[in-house]
């Protein structure tokens, strides 16, 4: 008798073999049979637990903090560029308005300039090290 391919073998496991096709069978192919049928009945049987009760959380908290990042990023940008554009159009209508208005309003920026450049920064810093401690903390493979 020929020696039986991995395929076949496992063609005869599937289908149920009969002890009248074990007896036909080469010594090197009964060997064989016999792993793939311990195999199979192995991979039948279910495993005793199921996933952890935190499972769903734990997916649901790593998928949130994969879409955050991405859309509080934009958010943050886009919020400083409002803020600054503000600004902008706020000195304009002053020039329009009066130009002693526009002198004041620059000598006031001017004034708090370094308590505007504190805010920026703490609040972008802020912003920067919550997302990295967020990420961190999560228990998910980023391969």
């Amino acid at each position: 008798m020929k020696k039986l391919n991995d395929n076949d073998i496992q063609k005869l496991v599937a289908e149920g073999v009969t002890a009248q096709q074990i007896e036909s069978l080469a010594v090197e192919n009964k060997t064989d049979l016999e792993i793939y049928q311990l195999l199979f009945n192995v991979l039948e049987t279910e495993p005793e637990e199921g996933p952890s009760y935190y499972f769903s959380k734990k997916v649901s908290m790593a998928l949130a903090a994969q879409i955050k990042p991405r859309s509080s990023n934009k958010f943050y940008i886009s919020l400083g560029l409002i803020f600054t554009f503000s600004i902008a159009a706020a000195f304009g209508i002053l020039v329009l308005i009066d130009k002693n208005y526009q002198t004041e309003f620059v000598a006031m920026i001017i004034s708090w300039k370094w308590m505007i450049l504190f805010g920026f920064t703490g609040f972008f810093t802020i912003q920067y090290l919550d997302q990295k401690m967020l990420m961190a903390k999560l228990p998910v493979d980023r391969r």
